[in-house]
């Protein structure tokens, strides 16, 4: 049964969640999105820590699965469907204002309803008195924000180049057409907003260079490297050091 307390009235922490804070600290995380670039640079991760979200299991290759794992709101494609994308991950998590069926075996993340936009471009990490925030992505909401409740000191971005999607010139990555097409619909609803994806990893980097730590993007290509101010960093050069 997932245990939790109340902390104020909008919100409850589950006691599984609170077990994960530090766990890994000085430690660097791998944050992936599902943009096509992840499928050429995924195979040289394994062995390192690795965060994976929602559509990752479409990939035609899928050399390892990532030790963590994030689903937001897991309701669209159906909730069964949603929860085998994060199959044989060792640390599962579903950010979500509702919690879980006590026999799921994923762990709650607790989610503030934001009351305006702007409180939905959250910071790197969580406070004792503070619920989890969302933001403009499963990256943004889990693997960055989380992770840095669990310690991580260094994350590293893969995956990212979108939007606009490129899936139609990347055909090769997906399992099959049908699975194609649902991956672009994904990301058609709702529209991306640039700036506003823009504006959440940059506070994020601002706060994590307050706090000591390092966000660095590692996505080769797209919108997420020309745009940003989250400095850029190739791959090979961050696995050689």
């Amino acid at each position: 049964t997932v245990a939790a307390r109340s902390r104020t009235s909008h919100w409850k922490m589950s006691l599984e969640y609170e077990l994960y804070r530090n766990r890994f600290q000085g430690k660097r995380l791998f944050v992936c999105g599902n943009a096509p670039s992840l499928a050429e640079t995924y195979p040289l991760l394994k062995g390192q820590h690795v965060f994976g979200c929602n559509w990752l299991r479409l990939w035609k290759e899928l050399p390892f699965m990532p030790d963590f794992f994030g689903l937001t709101e897991p309701v669209s494609r159906g909730l069964k469907d949603r929860l085998e994308m994060g199959r044989g991950a060792t640390h599962r998590f579903i950010l979500s204002q509702h919690g879980l069926p006590s026999d799921i075996g994923w762990v709650w993340l607790p989610k503030l309803q934001p009351h305006s936009r702007d409180d939905m471009i959250q910071g790197s990490g969580l406070s004792d008195a503070d619920p989890f925030r969302t933001g403009a992505n499963t990256p943004l909401n889990i693997g960055i924000q989380f992770g840095a409740y669990m310690g991580f000191t260094e994350f590293y971005l893969l995956g990212l180049e979108i939007p606009p999607v490129a899936a139609a010139k990347a055909a090769h990555v997906y399992a099959s057409e049908d699975e194609m097409q649902f991956y672009e619909d994904v990301n058609r609803k709702p529209p991306f907003d640039l700036d506003y994806l823009n504006a959440g990893y940059e506070r994020a980097w601002r706060d994590m260079e307050e706090q000591g730590k390092t966000l660095v993007n590692c996505t080769p290509r797209g919108h997420f490297k020309d745009k940003t101010k989250v400095p850029y960093r190739p791959i090979e050069e961050v696995l050689a050091s």
